[in-house]
């Protein structure tokens, strides 16, 4: 305990308190933690050169204390080996030095006039006591010797071991007073880098920051080669172009002296993300089975992620194989990502379809289906096949579906066909080898399946198709909705299209050989007649069956296959609805039958029943129609072609509930009904230039007061009764002004 106060008394003695309170009362180690917590300066090496008179050197200096170390004055002494005085002959600056931090420090000192001979040459810190140290012990040390002949420049290397701090004065020497020693000279300017970029970069722009030996430097900088040109502490460069680099920067000190060895950085550009190229993958349809794909990018060392079908992008190499994959449209998708971690956008680079040779069809399809092409080649429906309700089956263009004998599609969800007219969806029989391949005799025949029926609230939309070879095409009572736009349907034992819907939309289609039923039948308490239209049908029976009501003011368009009405009563007439007009066009058949194509009741023949407002706007070139189904001299054969009075019943105009019905008859033909048209109306009823023949009775107008019926120029022939008619109002008291006709008949009364 002794020696230790021994050895700490100098320090202790040197920290008491002002009054001569020595250390009494104070304890010894916390005198030494406190002393512990000093910075500690040391020269760590040193050299010097002699060159033209000049002394120039580098010093590291370090800070292996506890404490921060401010900035300090360092100091260059030489010492003669003939005189063996040590004198300071220049100083320098060093940086603040934080614990275990060292600065690199330049100096540059003029040899002084007249000096000759060898001189060993010390660095020492601190040399003005600027920074309150734990020890002094290593703050010098030998930079080297050097020798000085008259008149040339010698040089002196070597950093040596640890020498002591020159005495005050020193001993045979002396310390020049303050003022007049020799100045001191610059360090020789240094630059050093202190951030930015190296090696391979991701970004098209880099900044480096940098300092030089003294705070008054300048700095100039040059960036692949280019002329050296001033620039500041951070210097950035932007749309850099891909490819190496190199970045230099020296220090111009307050002297005008340039850095001789520049600081220099050099890094690569990958900011472009790598580009992607597929060598090898399927397209198109293919059979099903093992996929190979390879691939590859145009930077070397990309890594590469992969992604099937929309999923998770996983590290991956090529080639990329699928062992299995499901039936069906596929795409693979690839990102690269180059050595700078620079991620090109991914994209669907590769897609196709693994096609199954067939696909057979049974039973109940209890979810969402799409079937087509790209799924298997040929669809057969081995069993009935029931589409849920609630659940869509989706036939995508080019789809063929056969079907085992007996069997049918039944839907009580939706069922849509996607045709295009290009790529029509196709419905057929087992036996047809035209479409799909080879799969049955080659001898199909109409009736080999049952067809398409809808039921419940399922609903049918079919676009572009072909449906052939069925008892009936479509048929069923729905809720739901029916719509064929560009059908091309044929050989059917039951007609091609027979349904009652709430809505009915039939366009564009064709229909050959229906068998014994009509081409096209329909019943809707919904009906707009703007929804069919373009119709067509040969062979069979080849009309538009319509029944139901009108509710939408519309048009009855002249089509390809001859309008078609059936018997009132049993939802089998056809009602223009209260408020709704329905036009007839130019050239429209229209034939009235005995038979309801939906339902089984029949009765007296056809009927149009009028409660708002039938226009039929003939003209003398193309008159309308209207005729019995046996009658095959117009709109095609129909029927037997030996017409009689009464096979339909005719046009009956009646009062509603809220108003009475207007009808206006011009350049039409009526015929084989029993009334051709019985009017009961207290409004409009023109009979203008049309022909009435064949009829139980052609006209029979029931008049009440306000009536306004015209008959002009209309010819009547061979009817039971031309023209019939009663009123309630008393000619007498109101004057007939509204009432005229011009009549001409054979054998009529």
């Amino acid at each position: 305990m002794v020696l230790g106060l021994v050895l700490c008394w100098p320090v202790v003695s040197s920290l008491a308190a002002p009054g001569g309170g020595g250390v009494e009362g104070r304890p010894v180690v916390a005198v030494i933690a406190q002393h512990r917590k000093l910075a500690d300066l040391g020269v760590k090496a040193a050299n010097v050169m002699l060159q033209s008179g000049v002394l120039t050197g580098t010093a590291t200096v370090g800070n292996v204390g506890a404490h921060r170390a401010p900035s300090s004055t360092a100091g260059v002494a030489w010492k003669s080996a003939d005189s063996g005085g040590t004198i300071q002959i220049g100083r320098f600056r060093v940086s603040a030095l934080a614990p275990s931090q060292q600065d690199k420090a330049h100096f540059r000192v003029a040899v002084p006039k007249g000096a000759s001979g060898s001189y060993v040459v010390s660095v020492c810190a601190d040399v003005l006591g600027q920074v309150r140290e734990l020890s002094k012990k290593n703050n010098c040390r030998k930079a080297g010797t050097v020798t000085i002949r008259p008149g040339s420049g010698v040089k002196g290397y070597g950093p040596t071991g640890p020498e002591q701090p020159p005495s005050s004065p020193p001993p045979g020497g002396t310390t020049p007073p303050a003022g007049t020693g020799p100045a001191p000279v610059s360090s020789p300017p240094d630059t050093v880098i202190d951030s930015g970029p190296t090696g391979i970069i991701g970004a098209s722009s880099a900044t480096f920051t940098f300092h030089g030996s003294d705070a008054d430097d300048t700095f100039q900088c040059s960036l692949d080669g280019a002329p050296w040109a001033v620039c500041t502490s951070p210097q950035q460069y932007i749309s850099l172009a891909d490819g190496p680099h190199t970045f230099q920067v020296r220090t111009v000190n307050a002297a005008g002296e340039v850095d001789a060895t520049p600081a220099s950085a050099s890094f690569t550009v990958e900011a472009i993300p790598p580009q992607i190229t597929i060598t090898s993958a399927p397209h198109g349809r293919i059979p099903i089975g093992l996929v190979s794909i390879s691939f590859s990018a145009d930077e070397a060392g990309s890594t590469f992620k992969c992604s099937l079908d929309g999923g998770v992008f996983t590290p991956c190499s090529t080639p990329y194989e699928v062992a299995s994959p499901a039936a069906g449209p596929h795409t693979f998708t690839v990102e690269a990502t180059n050595q700078a971690g620079v991620t090109g956008a991914a994209s669907h680079l590769a897609s196709w379809s693994s096609v199954e040779p067939q696909h057979d069809l049974c039973g109940t399809i209890a979810s969402n289906v799409t079937i087509g092409p790209d799924y298997a080649a040929r669809y057969v429906i081995t069993c009935s096949v029931d589409v849920s309700a609630s659940v869509t089956l989706t036939a995508q263009p080019d789809t063929v579906i056969k079907a085992d004998n007996g069997t049918n599609l039944s839907v009580q969800g939706l069922l849509d066909v996607a045709g295009t007219s290009a790529s029509p969806v196709v419905f057929t029989s087992i036996n047809d080898n035209s479409a799909g391949g080879t799969t049955g005799t080659g001898k199909p025949a109409a009736g080999d399946w049952q067809g398409v029926v809808v039921s419940g609230a399922g609903s049918v939309a079919m676009t572009s198709s072909v449906v052939k070879y069925a008892a009936t095409g479509l048929e069923g009572t729905t809720s739901g909705s029916v719509s064929v736009i560009d059908g091309q349907w044929g050989e059917f034992s039951y007609g091609g299209l027979a349904v009652s819907a709430g809505a009915v939309t039939v366009r564009g289609s064709t229909v050959l050989d229906s068998g014994n039923r009509p081409a096209f039948s329909v019943f809707s308490e919904n009906l707009n007649l703007d929804q069919l239209t373009g119709n067509s049908a040969t062979g069979g029976l080849p009309a538009f069956f319509v029944s139901g009501t009108v509710s939408t003011s519309s048009t009855w368009h002249s089509e390809g296959a001859p309008g078609l009405l059936g018997p009132p009563g049993c939802g089998a007439g056809l009602t223009v609805a209260s408020g709704v007009t329905v036009t007839v066009e130019a050239g429209a058949v229209i034939k009235g039958g005995t038979t309801n194509y939906i339902g089984n009741c029949g009765g007296p023949g056809g009927a149009l029943t009028v409660l708002g407002t039938l226009d039929v706007a003939g003209t003398s070139a193309s008159p309308v129609v209207f005729t019995s189904i046996n009658d095959n001299s117009a709109g095609g054969t129909t029927g037997t072609g030996k017409p009689a009075a009464g096979d339909w019943q005719g046009i009956i105009a009646t009062p509603s509930s809220t108003e009475n019905p207007v009808v206006m008859l011009e350049h039409a033909s009526v015929s084989y009904a029993t009334t051709g048209l019985d009017a009961t109306t207290n409004r409009q009823v023109t009979v203008q230039s049309d022909s009435l023949a064949h009829n139980g009775v052609a006209v029979d107008i029931a008049a009440t007061i306000g009536t306004n019926a015209a008959i002009h120029e209309t010819w009547f022939d061979e009817n039971g009764v031309a023209l019939a008619g009663s009123s309630d109002w008393n000619p007498v008291a109101t004057p007939v002004t509204s009432c005229e006709f011009r009549l001409s008949c054979t054998g009529c009364r």
